[in-house]
């Protein structure tokens, strides 16, 4: 009998356990994690935290070491092996945008990856004209980079983050803050590899309204725009986009066609009705559907957020 009684009081409690689990589990969005949580001592979600925070460290650790050999150490030596530890571009498709990237915005290589960290002029007649070498900061090089996240978020083998770096500058101690949102891939050996890097500087007025007020217009931002206005975004567009699994193109497709519905469906909403007309319900409803702060952390970075 009292063996019974504590077989019975033993399953309540592992029930009671696991019960606490799902519970902690469903309500930090990380679903997908349940099994692994309940088969395993260890938090999930404070392991994929630590992987994350010793990414960016070997991420920082890279760039001061790029600045530090610059100019007369190994510093594109440096580059190219730090780029191939941490970015995923031996796996597959890596989206990296830089955020000192004007003309070429978007580096699916990792020849453009290395462009932008040391300079064209390191590896000339490769990589991309414009590049300066963010990783020696044109020459002057970096003293400290700080990087803050303001969330993060592990599905499956994918963790994100999004928040702030700092950079300060070697000559002047000028701080330079910069705005980051990294997908991290997990390969078979655990390693986290950036599969998704987006960096982009706080918005500020936009170029329309400078030339409104009679103020000069910086010659990045009047080069983007000829070159938008050429077409030559478009061509480039066309020359390193990639077919993907049909299946797969035709989600994203059909997900981005009901975005775009989505802005055109509030704007013409609010134009026919103004202020009383129902575009706060169609935005709402939309976001709802769209995007899935239902299931767990969305890193949403907006354009016109300062």
């Amino acid at each position: 009998m009292n063996k019974w009684v504590l077989l019975v009081s033993t399953c309540a409690v592992l029930l009671g356990f696991a019960q606490e689990m799902a519970q902690a589990t469903c309500e930090s969005g990380e679903e997908s994690l349940l099994l692994q949580t309940m088969s395993s001592s260890k938090d999930p979600h404070a392991s994929c935290l630590k992987d994350i925070n010793m990414t960016q460290t070997a991420w920082k650790e890279l760039i001061l070491a790029i600045s530090e050999s610059y100019p007369d150490g190994d510093y594109v030596k440096i580059a190219k092996d730090g780029i191939d530890k941490l970015y995923g571009y031996d796996i597959g498709t890596v989206m990296f945008k830089p955020t000192k990237a004007a003309v070429d915005q978007f580096r699916p290589t990792s020849e453009g990856a290395l462009s932008y960290f040391v300079g064209y002029d390191a590896i000339s007649p490769a990589g991309y004209p414009e590049d300066g070498g963010f990783a020696i900061n044109n020459g002057e090089g970096w003293k400290e980079v700080v990087i803050k996240n303001y969330d993060i978020s592990c599905m499956g083998d994918l963790a994100i983050a999004q928040g702030y770096y700092f950079f300060t500058n070697a000559q002047t101690d000028n701080v330079t803050g910069v705005e980051y949102t990294w997908v991290y891939k997990r390969m078979g050996d655990g390693q986290l590899k950036i599969v998704v890097h987006h960096s982009s500087v706080p918005y500020s007025v936009p170029a329309s309204s400078l030339m409104q007020e009679g103020k000069e217009v910086g010659k990045v931002e009047e080069n983007n725009m000829q070159a938008l206005g050429a077409g030559d975004a478009w061509k480039r567009w066309r020359r390193g986009y990639r077919h993907r699994p049909h299946s797969c193109s035709k989600s994203i497709s059909a997900t981005q066609e009901a975005w775009k519905k989505t802005i055109l469906d509030i704007s013409n909403s609010y134009l026919k009705d103004g202020p009383n007309g129902d575009y706060i319900k169609i935005a709402e409803d939309r976001i709802n559907e769209l995007y899935g702060y239902d299931i767990g952390p969305v890193m949403f970075k907006p354009t016109k957020s300062s």
